[in-house]
């Protein structure tokens, strides 16, 4: 899989009908541009955006639920309220990790040396090099 430590976070798209989180990198130790895409999206949490300012990731990492769940427990339990995250029914945080367990999404945290930092939960994860030589 491509690094992307280092890179920094340009911009990123959230498709809300397709479920998929498009994260557009640069690195400027190769030149190359990559994208992170998240398919199947079932929840995530971005927090920290430095906007213009810049987002530099350290690192993208597939954890279990139960890092998922003793960092964003209480987050996840709170906006079961607002219908977060979307599932069919669920009563508790167990329910709730059983059934995104059963649809074959892994949480992902998104670690940064500055700015945005969170976690996507999805099907999966796909790290793109999109072209070299940047000017």
């Amino acid at each position: 899989m491509t690094s992307v430590h280092d890179n920094r976070i340009e911009g990123y798209t959230v498709n809300c009908r397709e479920g998929r989180i498009v994260f557009h990198t640069v690195s400027n130790d190769v030149l190359e541009t990559t994208d992170i895409i998240f398919e199947g999206v079932a929840a995530y949490q971005l927090c920290y955006d430095l906007l213009s300012k810049g987002n530099i990731i350290l690192d993208i990492e597939q954890v279990g639920f139960d890092d998922l769940v003793r960092e964003y427990g209480s987050m996840l339990a709170d906006g079961k309220k607002y219908g977060w995250p979307y599932v069919l029914e669920y009563g508790t945080i167990p329910d709730l990790i059983h059934q995104f367990e059963n649809q074959g999404l892994c949480p992902y945290f998104i670690d940064s040396t500055l700015g945005m930092s969170g976690f996507v939960v999805a099907q999966g994860i796909t790290i793109t090099p999109i072209k070299a030589d940047i000017q």
